[in-house]
C-alpha cells in the first residue's frame, strides 16, 4: 500500500498524520485505496467473466438459467459426481490435527483412451449428509479448482485435498474456488435480471435486504452463505462493468471532437493527464468527487457527451486511476506536463466546459496546469475567448449551469 495513514495502526499517531498532512497528499491516498480496491475488483470480474463462458460452453447461452444445472456442466466438463460416505477422510483429517472436516473432494486423472485421449477427467465426491444447496456449491467449487488450473495433474490420478468446507480460514485457492462457485451458480447477467424483476414486483415492497437475499439463495438454490458473499461480489463486478463502459465512451468523445482516429491513443492519454490534474487540483481546493464530475462533466451533453451522473462520476475515477498510474511521480509531484501537443479542438472544448461552469481564464490555468502557457494554449485553440472577472465561487445558484453546493472547502480563490 502506499503512503497511507490507514497502513499505521497507531490511532494517535493516524490522528496526528491527519491534521498534519497537507490536503493533496491526503487526497492521493484515498485516491490510491480506490484504485486498491478497484484492481481488486478486476479480478472478481475475470472470474466472472471466466465463469459465463464456462456456462455457454457447458450448456450453451440460450439454455443458462436459474438454477444452473451444475451436474450438467460437471458432466460436459468430463467429471463424474458421487455422493459418498466421508467417514474414512474425517478421521483421517482429525488425525491430522486439522480444525475441519472436509465436504467435498476432487480426484483427476488423464484419459488414456477413446477420442480425447490424454484429456483430463475425473471424479467430484460430495458428502451425503449435506443438503442440496450446499451439495450444489461443493461441485461448483470442485469445478472452480479445475477451471482455475488450482491442481497440475501429472500422473495418472491426482487427488485434490478435501474442500474444507463453508466457514474455517481457508488459502488463497479455496477463497478463489468458493469466488468461481458463486460466479457459475449466480452468474451477473442473471443476477442483474433477477434483480430488476425482484424490485418491479411491487409484492416485495418495502424492498428489504434479507428478504432479497433469501429470494435470490432460492432462485440460484446456493447457501444463504454463499448468496449474501455473491451480492457483495457482484457489486465489485458492476463497478468494473461501469468504469469499462465509461472508458469507451470516454475515447469516443475525445475521437468525436479530435476527428483524427490515428493520433486517438495519443490524444486519449494527453486529455487525461491534463484531465487527471484538473481533478486532483480542484478536490485539493475542497470539492468531492461528486462535484468535481458536475464542474468537469456537467455540460459535456452540449458537446455529444452524456447527461448520466453515474457516467460522469466513473469518469473522476478513471481520471484517479490514471493520475496515480501515470500523471504524478512514485514521490507524489506531478510530472512535467506536455499537454499543448493537444489539437486545437480539443483544448478549446476543455476551455470551453471548463468556462461554462464559471471557471475565470486565471482558474482555468491553475485547475489545469497550464498557468504558464495559457496565452500560447488559448492561442493555439482558436483565440477561444476567456473573461478575467468571473469563477466558480461568483457563480450564481439560479444560473444554468451552476454545481449545487460547490463551495470550496479551502479560502484558495480560483
Amino acid at each position: 500500500m502506499t503512503g497511507s495513514f490507514l497502513s499505521a495502526f497507531d490511532l494517535n499517531k493516524t490522528i496526528t498524520e491527519l491534521q498534519m498532512s497537507e490536503a493533496k497528499r491526503l487526497i492521493h491516498n484515498s485516491r490510491a485505496l480506490h484504485a486498491e480496491y478497484r484492481r481488486n475488483a478486476e479480478l472478481v470480474k475475470c472470474v466472472y467473466d471466466l465463469a459465463w463462458e464456462v456456462l455457454k460452453y457447458t450448456l450453451g447461452e440460450k439454455n443458462i438459467s436459474l438454477p444452473i444445472d451444475v451436474r450438467r456442466v460437471a458432466d460436459v466438463l468430463g467429471f463424474v459426481v458421487s455422493s459418498d460416505d466421508f467417514s474414512s477422510v474425517e478421521l483421517d483429517y482429525i488425525l491430522s490435527d486439522h480444525d475441519c472436516l472436509p465436504v467435498a473432494q476432487l480426484k483427476m486423472r488423464r484419459k488414456l483412451f477413446g477420442k480425447e485421449g490424454e484429456s483430463i477427467c475425473g471424479t467430484i465426491r460430495v458428502a451425503k449428509n449435506l443438503n442440496e444447496n450446499s451439495t450444489r456449491f461443493s461441485i461448483a467449487h470442485e469445478l472452480g479448482h479445475v477451471v482455475l488450473r488450482h491442481q497440475n495433474p501429472i500422473g495418472s490420478s491426482v487427488v485434490r485435498e478435501a474442500c474444507p468446507g463453508m466457514y474455517p480460514l481457508v488459502d488463497t485457492d479455496e477463497v478463489m474456488a468458493d469466488m468461481f462457485a458463486q460466479a457459475l451458480l449466480l452468474p451477473y447477467q442473471l443476477f442483474q435480471t433477477k434483480r430488476d424483476e425482484y424490485e418491479r414486483d411491487r409484492t416485495h415492497w418495502p424492498l428489504d435486504f434479507s428478504t432479497w437475499i433469501a429470494y435470490i439463495r432460492d432462485k440460484a438454490q446456493i447457501p444463504e452463505y454463499h448468496a449474501v458473499i455473491a451480492c457483495q461480489e457482484i457489486k465489485k463486478r458492476d463497478i468494473i462493468e461501469r468504469i469499462g463502459q465509461a472508458e469507451d465512451l470516454f475515447q469516443k468523445w475525445i475521437l468525436s471532437i479530435s476527428g483524427n482516429i490515428l493520433e486517438l491513443e495519443n490524444v486519449c492519454s494527453a486529455v487525461k493527464s491534463l484531465y487527471a490534474r484538473t481533478v486532483f487540483n480542484l478536490e485539493g481546493w475542497g470539492y468531492s468527487s461528486e462535484q468535481v464530475a458536475d464542474i468537469l462533466f456537467g455540460t459535456w451533453s452540449k458537446y455529444g457527451g452524456t447527461k448520466d451522473s453515474q457516467i460522469r462520476r466513473d469518469f473522476v475515477s478513471i481520471l484517479h486511476d490514471y493520475w496515480l498510474e501515470t500523471v504524478i511521480t512514485d514521490d507524489g509531484e506531478p510530472k512535467q506536463n506536455s499537454d499543448l501537443s493537444l489539437p486545437p479542438p480539443v483544448l478549446q472544448h476543455i476551455f470551453n466546459s471548463l468556462y461554462d461552469v464559471g471557471l475565470s481564464k486565471v482558474g482555468i490555468g491553475k485547475v489545469t496546469g497550464l498557468e504558464d502557457y495559457m496565452d500560447s494554449a488559448q492561442k493555439s485553440a482558436a483565440e477561444y475567448p476567456l473573461e478575467d472577472t468571473q469563477d466558480v465561487q461568483n457563480k450564481t445558484p439560479d444560473s444554468e449551469d451552476n454545481v449545487t453546493g460547490t463551495e470550496p472547502v479551502s479560502d484558495q480563490p480560483i
